[in-house]
């Protein structure tokens, strides 16, 4: 006579929860062998053992059950062949997700150790950026927080559409010739920075920050404190006869999406010169 193993010894056996067989035999991809008609006990032959087994092992590779079930069925070297490459192919994906999360962390991570460094905060620096692509939509009065809201989040969505995640590092471009001709910072744009691969490459968000050497300086505060940074660099401008080629950048380097002290922000001026 045929041994039989009942739903809580091969739950035992093969370290699977019961819940999991029943379910298994719910979708039809692993029925009982037998099914007492008088008290609906489920049992398994050890014919089914290898059954198991093969539905541990893709699980554990991460293949979807559809794909298991097809697979039992089937079970032909040729579909197995197919299965394992195309689960390979998944992993490749995934991993190249994992990668590009790394690399934001540790992006988020350096920027921010540069932003808590006291020996940064103030000093101008003059560096230089290979052409750099952000994403931009225009403001009209940066103190209206409804309409501030509204950009940031069409923005975010773009982000979120084309990248997979809104990062929170905001900013923007503001006119020189307003600062240094009316003494005012005249806000046109609130930008945020493409670090990834852009499919919608032809969208009218998109912008391209030329390449070339910037007269730099961090402040740390809120947004509306720059002022007194902004005059620091126009004064330095003046000073050292310094030919300005654009508009005014400002990029954050510690900001609202994991801070949430105002007095803790820090941001970055960058404003474009002719080489020195």
């Amino acid at each position: 006579m045929e041994k039989y193993f009942s739903i809580g010894e091969i739950s035992k056996i093969h370290n699977i929860p019961i819940q999991t067989l029943r379910y298994y035999d719910k979708i039809g991809l692993l029925t009982p062998a037998y099914i007492d008609k008088y008290t609906n006990y489920r049992y398994y032959s050890f014919e089914q053992f290898i059954y198991l087994d093969t539905i541990k092992y893709l699980r554990f590779l991460g293949v979807p059950l559809k794909d298991i079930k097809e697979q039992l069925q089937s079970g032909e070297v040729t579909s197995s062949i197919k299965l394992l490459e195309v689960q390979s192919k998944e992993i490749d994906s995934k991993i190249e997700n994992l990668l590009d999360i790394k690399n934001k962390i540790t992006n988020k991570i350096n920027r921010m150790k540069l932003g808590i460094d006291a020996n940064s905060i103030g000093k101008i620096t003059i560096k230089t950026f290979e052409e750099r692509t952000i994403a931009k939509v225009q403001i009209k009065d940066i103190d209206d927080k409804i309409q501030f809201e509204n950009s940031l989040r069409e923005l975010g969505s773009f982000l979120e559409n084309e990248t997979g995640v809104f990062d929170g590092d905001i900013g923007f471009i503001c006119s020189y010739e307003a600062f240094k001709n009316k003494g005012y910072l005249n806000y046109k744009y609130l930008t945020l920075p493409i670090n990834n691969v852009i499919y919608n490459k032809n969208s009218t968000f998109l912008s391209k920050v030329p390449s070339g050497t910037f007269l730099c300086t961090m402040y740390k505060g809120p947004y509306n404190t720059s002022f007194h940074a902004h005059d620091k660099l126009m004064k330095y401008i003046n000073d050292n006869n310094i030919q300005v080629l654009g508009d005014i950048y400002e990029f954050s380097i510690i900001e609202p999406l994991l801070v949430t002290k105002e007095d803790s922000f820090v941001t970055e001026i960058q404003i474009p010169i002719k080489s020195l």
